[in-house]
């Protein structure tokens, strides 16, 4: 027989988790205004095009660093969510960075005297 004070350490626990559980789908769905699965689709699409834009990893990794079993998954949801796929919109990120580079270096540049 297990010791009544376990039970109750769990039962505590368990009811503890299940309150916080409940607290986040309602605080979801307020930011939401809707369900909280679609919230948390967009907000691990979010976490992944931050990534995307931020390191190297591969899509691949992204794509489970955010919780999705596969890459292909991933890059339907991304596309639905962006427009694009995964890497067009790294792509497409490291040419808008590196065009506003130039732009900063250029007018950062001291024009000639004449």
């Amino acid at each position: 027989m297990r010791p009544a004070g376990r039970r109750q350490e769990f039962s505590s626990s368990f009811f503890a988790s299940l309150n916080l559980l409940c607290f986040f789908i309602g605080h979801t769905h307020a930011l939401a205004h809707g369900a909280p699965f679609p919230y948390l689709t967009r907000w691990r699409l979010q976490l992944g095009a931050q990534m995307l834009k931020s390191t190297s990893s591969s899509v691949a990794r992204i794509a489970g660093e955010v919780g999705y079993e596969s890459e292909p998954s991933f890059n339907r949801a991304f596309k639905r969510e962006f427009g694009l796929p995964p890497a067009r919109f790294r792509n497409q990120a490291k040419l808008a960075r590196s065009k506003l580079a130039r732009q900063v270096s250029t007018k950062n540049r001291p024009s000639a005297k004449r």
